[in-house]
């Protein structure tokens, strides 16, 4: 635990020379786990060690170097989703370039749209990627040099063959110096309410982010973690640099399915697992009593703030204390976290204990001594009262450098270096923030806003809704007005009329309730690249409902 602490706190290691600091201290210690074996030679048989990963890194760093990757030039990673995505990263950076990775669901047209934007020239993609998503190399102009594990046939543009090259490749390779305001990624935001942006990251914030994860989480050397994010996205990079740094064994899962990681954290005995919120809906929706879990002790909410019904139902499942083998406090720490990728790592922390009352508040905890300020603010920066709904604004050493080439997207929403998320809500007279819309998400009705967030939490703890969206939608007569869009739990069917009286019965912070409820399917709920429900497709989608409604083609549910 003491190397992990200076390992931490002291001053190094960087980006740059994290995985020679593990290499130099426990060089052959079993800490990444991967559930489906990486086309590398090295990497394709059993667990990864820092002295294998660094000798992977090292090569695939000289490989670009000849390649033609000079200082500072951008590199972008789109592929399948794979811990690959970090390791290649790091190799990038330690050979002096800018990683971009990208998340392999974005579209074609958008990706093309977004290497542009970055200025990368050089590409890491694969050969499913190509055959199934890219086709042809015409696709991607911008693109001069393409680098794949293993070339596809007759593929014809310049491209590196990093099978072939592997072997031959020098195994040493010194890291780059950096300075603490060095650019080193350029990582983009989950496109939630328009498209991504380029978020500029520096070696001050990730090492300030690594440090933010170990302080704020209950985490000690040796525990076994799963994995279950996006590997393109910024926390899981700072993730998985924490476990490196604490020798903490981790599961990486490239492929989820929902049954198959509840069965992975009972083979391991994991004690913390690690997702963003889709995830824990999934794992939630498969059952939770249909696996053994009594070794967790934390589940760690990444990216976006966690439902109450959920964190209570994980927080049943695990073991708080052992004597002697034995369980004697049963249950499991959920820790709920608000943060994105411009903060790198949780402005605000909840923990949530098997014996904490229900909260349907939004409730989003506090901030942490280590992690960055906040204050709750007016259109002009300036704070408000307790209880006062306003901006999320944040300061502190985590945060990002700016947006890639668009300074403009920050025009209104910085203030004396501090910086608008986007998210309103308040802070009450316990000192405790409560997170009650995205600001596009906000419902403008004739009697004020009404926040989404707020009435989603009362649906969620219908006992027939699986999910649910809360829009706001125009109304011929009573201007905008709020709807929910919900699919049921597995097994249940949802009255829309009774569902609809029994939220609004509920609703205490809103000056109105639903107007309506719309039930839907699963596949029906458009979701952003990190597994966010896109409310503005929402909105798009279901824009003539009571159009349609005053014509006779849909009768509104409920009272």
């Amino acid at each position: 635990m003491l190397k992990g602490l200076r390992a931490l706190l002291g001053p190094a290691p960087n980006a740059a020379n994290a995985v020679d600091f593990a290499a130099a201290r426990y060089p052959d210690l079993p800490i990444f786990h991967l559930d489906a074996p990486l086309p590398y030679r090295g990497l394709d048989d059993g667990p990864i060690t820092p002295r294998m990963l660094l000798a992977f890194i090292n090569r695939i760093g000289n490989i670009l170097l000849d390649a033609g990757m000079k200082r500072h030039d951008r590199v972008a990673i789109w592929k399948t989703n794979a811990p690959d995505y970090y390791f290649i990263a790091c190799a990038i950076i330690k050979a002096g370039g800018i990683a971009v990775p990208i998340n392999g669901g974005m579209a074609l047209d958008d990706l093309r749209y977004y290497l542009g934007h970055t200025g990368a020239k050089l590409l890491v993609t694969d050969a499913q990627t190509v055959a199934e998503r890219i086709k042809s190399p015409a696709a991607l102009p911008m693109v001069q040099t393409w680098i794949f594990p293993k070339a596809p046939a007759a593929f014809g543009a310049p491209h590196v063959n990093i099978d072939a090259l592997l072997e031959t490749a020098s195994a040493e390779l010194r890291p780059t110096r950096l300075s603490r305001d060095s650019d080193i990624m350029i990582v983009h935001t989950s496109g939630t309410t328009g498209f991504p942006k380029g978020v500029l990251t520096s070696t001050s914030s990730i090492l300030a982010g690594i440090r933010l994860q170990r302080a704020v989480a209950p985490l000690s050397r040796g525990a076994r973690v799963v994995v279950v994010t996006p590997f393109n996205h910024v926390v899981t990079h700072l993730g998985l640099f924490t476990c490196l740094l604490l020798e903490m064994p981790v599961w990486l899962v490239s492929n989820f399915k929902a049954k198959d990681v509840l069965a992975l954290i009972a083979r391991t005995n994991a004690s913390i697992f690690a997702g963003f919120p889709d995830k824990y809906l999934a794992l939630y929706e498969a059952g939770l009593d249909t696996h053994d879990l009594s070794s967790m002790r934390l589940w760690v909410n990444l990216a976006d703030a966690a439902h109450d019904v959920h964190m209570r139902a994980f927080c049943r499942q695990g073991t708080m204390l052992r004597i002697f083998g034995r369980r004697v406090v049963r249950g499991s720490v959920f820790m709920d976290t608000l943060g994105s990728s411009e903060l790198g790592g949780p402005a605000l922390t909840r923990f949530i204990f098997p014996f904490s009352r229900s909260d349907l508040s939004r409730n989003v905890g506090r901030t942490s001594m280590f992690g960055p300020k906040m204050k709750i603010a007016d259109e002009d920066g300036r704070s408000v009262p307790r209880g006062t709904v306003g901006r999320f604004m944040v300061k502190g050493p985590t945060l990002f450098k700016g947006y890639w080439n668009a300074h403009e997207k920050l025009h209104g929403t910085v203030h004396d270096g501090w910086w608008w998320t986007g998210d309103l809500g308040y802070r009450d007279r316990a000192g405790r923030y409560h997170h009650v819309d995205r600001e596009p998400d906000v419902i403008h009705t004739q009697h004020g806003p009404v926040y989404s967030l707020l009435i989603e939490e009362v649906c969620m703890a219908h006992p027939d809704v699986s999910e649910a969206a809360v829009i706001g939608l125009r109304h011929p007569e009573r201007g905008e007005v709020p709807v929910a869009v919900v699919y049921p739990r597995t097994g249940h069917a949802i009255d829309p009329a009774a569902c609809r009286a029994w939220v609004n019965e509920r609703v205490t912070r809103c000056s109105m309730g639903l107007e309506q409820v719309l039930v839907v399917t699963p596949t029906d709920i458009p979701r952003g690249l990190t597994g966010k429900v896109l409310k503005r497709v929402l909105r798009e989608r279901h824009a003539g409902l009571f159009a349609a409604s005053t014509s006779g083609a849909l009768t509104a549910t409920g009272p």
